[in-house]
């Protein structure tokens, strides 16, 4: 049998699930952090995921998409003072995020792979940085955490938000598996598992939204 080894914390996974529908890939479970992920052999191209994101309608400023971003917004905002300066880490084709925030008297830059990978702009670290329906994307999940947790300031927070697999979900039926450019599903041990890892503290995770705060060393 072949051992695959965990991107995240390099432990030993196990097959988790084979799925057929709607694509064919494999994922494993990691005996480490818990991370579910997709084989690297399933994972897209370049091409082919900015393609997929290209499909997000996230120019449109409709009240139903700024509910589901104040989902993580509203909680993150009781732990700033109005003036903080962030960043939107993973804002894909359209920073909507970054404006709202903006509008509410948080001023964010924003960065995107894909879309906004120019990164001579931005400052070194910020007192805040989100990454809303990003790090499930995440092909090498160290590297892109490393990169994540090292813009935010000591003492800054990072806001988190991506469906989490908890207990008793159907992995196989699950909306959030059947997008094909998912590929890191976090469970709540996973998330204690980067807070240990990283050197973070938990200030709040309510229904999945992490808040993190980096301690000043």
């Amino acid at each position: 049998m072949t051992i695959h080894h965990c991107r995240l914390c390099r432990g030993e996974t196990l097959i988790f699930f084979q799925a057929l529908k709607p694509f064919k890939a494999d994922y494993y479970r990691c005996q480490v952090c818990d991370l579910v992920q997709m084989d690297e052999q399933s994972l897209l191209g370049s091409e082919s995921e900015k393609s997929h994101y290209k499909m997000h309608e996230n120019h449109k400023r409709e009240q139903g998409y700024i509910d589901f971003l104040d989902r993580c917004l509203v909680p993150t905002m009781e732990y700033l003072e109005k003036g903080m300066h962030g960043l939107d880490f993973g804002c894909g084709p359209y920073p909507m995020l970054a404006k709202l925030m903006g509008e509410r008297g948080f001023p964010m830059d924003y960065f995107d792979p894909y879309f906004f990978p120019e990164t001579t702009h931005l400052k070194e670290n910020y007192t805040f940085v989100t990454a809303t329906e990003v790090v499930e994307h995440f092909n090498d999940p160290i590297l892109s955490w490393r990169q994540l947790v090292n813009k935010v300031s000591p003492g800054g927070i990072l806001s988190i938000m991506t469906s989490i697999l908890y207990s008793g979900i159907d992995f196989e039926g699950w909306h959030y598996r059947r997008d094909e450019t998912h590929v890191c599903f976090y469970s709540p041990k996973t998330v204690s598992w980067l807070a240990q890892a990283f050197g973070l503290d938990i200030l709040s995770f309510p229904k999945n939204v992490v808040i993190f705060r980096k301690p000043i060393k």
